[in-house]
């Protein structure tokens, strides 16, 4: 007969695993429909006729960082900005593109999309 700590320890480190290979299964998924969703945005602001390219945010001087939640806002506000170039940051899992503050404002503001979230 199986002793009964041997069944404990079979039945501990089968429920582990499961419970472990489930994490890992997950995180899989929500990795892949995350690149899904920046393959669909990208595809639709080149469309629209944006150039899109990666490039990190940490390589321009950027003085503020507005944040928007929508896709469809951010796209629209980039076209009623005459936005040519949209950046990716892996990094910081956003999509964003460079403004100035005003027409006699010297400072830039990065306008941020942030893809990683699940529509």
């Amino acid at each position: 007969m199986v002793n009964k700590r041997v069944l404990i320890f079979l039945s501990v480190s089968l429920t582990c695993f499961v419970l472990v290979a489930g994490g890992a299964y997950v995180f899989w998924w929500y990795s892949e429909q995350i690149l899904e969703n920046l393959k669909g945005y990208s595809a639709r602001l080149e469309d629209d006729g944006f150039i899109v390219e990666e490039k990190p945010l940490t390589e321009f001087n950027v003085n503020f960082t507005q944040d928007w939640y929508w896709f469809g806002d951010f796209r629209t506000y980039a076209k009623q900005e005459k936005v040519t170039h949209i950046y990716i940051d892996h990094e910081i899992n956003g999509l964003y593109y460079l403004t100035h503050v005003s027409p006699t404002n010297d400072s830039t503001v990065a306008i941020i999309f942030y893809y990683n979230k699940l529509s």
